[in-house]
Order: structure tokens, then C-alpha cells, then sequence
């Protein structure tokens, strides 16, 4: 579910929504999900060569 609210925070991003219009009651999970998703967005528009995916720092033992 939280990856779901990331993925939301991220697409509202995209679709030019204001930070300020996250749906969720602030300092939830929930809300931090969101905006963690929209900053990452965010992120990666500004700086896109120095913003590697999450999944690039899983070490598998």
C-alpha cells in the first residue's frame, strides 16, 4: 500500500499538482509516502544524472 501512496505523490508530481494538495492527514504515513514520492519526482526532474533508483543501491548477499 505505501509504495501505491509513493507512486501517487510521484504522478501528481507529473501532472503539475501543487505539494501542498497531498490528500492525507499531515504527519501520517501516509502523507510522508506522498510527499516523498512527489519530491522524488521533483528530484529527478531537476537533476536527472544525479538521481539513481532505489533499486540500484540493494546489495544481494
Amino acid at each position: 500500500m505505501i509504495h501505491l501512496i509513493r507512486r501517487e505523490g510521484e504522478a501528481a508530481f507529473l501532472d503539475g499538482t501543487h505539494r501542498s494538495a497531498n490528500p492525507y492527514d499531515v504527519q501520517t504515513n501516509e502523507w510522508i509516502e506522498w510527499m516523498d514520492g512527489f519530491d522524488a519526482a521533483a528530484s529527478q526532474k531537476s537533476h536527472p544524472h544525479e538521481v539513481s533508483a532505489a533499486c540500484e543501491h540493494v546489495r544481494v548477499l
